[in-house]
């Protein structure tokens, strides 16, 4: 599913579908713990969150609290004329699940905050830049007979006024043959408009779109961990290749 996740990795910190899939009561939980690393040509992301269930379990429906941070690494920063890391994005949002059978959906509310970069900071005196956020999800189990049981869809999309984006995100997944593992397509967009303040420039627009392959659920001690990867197409530049690594921990 995930989080947040410029847009680089917004997604990658909250996307684990493996939150929906069926427990047995041992693993039943009230928190899950997710983080993940974006990789691509113009910069790497790392983001981390947690969602909590603050009544009943995870496995239940009912409210939900999430929260994330997401961290820019090694960016390029005009004003101090150097790459720094940095903290970029903040998200807290209160929400609700619903199951119903093999159909779980989500939809949370909250507030979004951006960090300036050290060169906006100094042009417009101000440290971040904050707005209403909100995510919706669809979580579908297909079924199906072996080899390839359990096939998913999952919808994921998430809107940020704080920096007018938004990103939309749709996978389909195929269990392997005798293991957790679920492997299937992806395709992504992401696409932000342009910001000002006071006449001063602190935002670009974009538009990006990425359509690639995913391998989830790979089994690490108590955590699960996905990889995805393929190609992307940005209006700014040459197409490009991009990496995604998400982990995710129920405790």
């Amino acid at each position: 599913m995930v989080l947040f996740l410029g847009l680089p990795g917004i997604d990658a910190a909250y996307a684990g579908e493996g939150f929906h899939r069926a427990f047995e009561p041992a693993e039943r939980t009230r928190s899950v713990f997710f983080t993940s690393f974006d990789l691509t040509e113009r910069g790497r992301f790392v983001g981390s969150g947690v969602k909590y269930a603050p009544a009943g379990r995870l496995e239940d429906p009912g409210w939900r609290i999430l929260s994330s941070i997401g961290v820019k690494i090694r960016d390029y920063d005009r004003a101090l004329g150097l790459r720094t890391s940095r903290v970029d994005a903040a998200r807290f949002l209160l929400g609700h699940e619903w199951r119903s059978g093999p159909r779980t959906i989500s939809a949370f509310l909250g507030l979004g905050s951006i960090v300036n970069s050290a060169e906006i900071q100094l042009r417009t005196r101000r440290t971040t830049r904050q707005g209403p956020a909100g995510i919706f999800e669809l979580w579908q189990d297909w079924g199906g007979a072996a080899p390839w049981g359990s096939r998913f869809t999952s919808v994921f999309a998430l809107g940020d006024w704080a920096n007018r984006s938004a990103y939309f995100r749709v996978r389909h997944g195929f269990a392997l043959a005798g293991s957790t593992m679920r492997i299937g397509p992806e395709i992504a967009v992401s696409m932000g408009k342009n910001q000002a303040w006071r006449g001063i420039r602190i935002q670009d627009d974009w538009l990006r779109l990425r359509l690639g392959v995913h391998l989830g659920e790979i089994p690490i001690w108590r955590a699960r961990l996905t990889l995805s990867t393929g190609a992307e197409w940005r209006d700014d530049a040459q197409p490009g290749l991009y990496l995604q690594i998400g982990a995710y921990l129920r405790y």
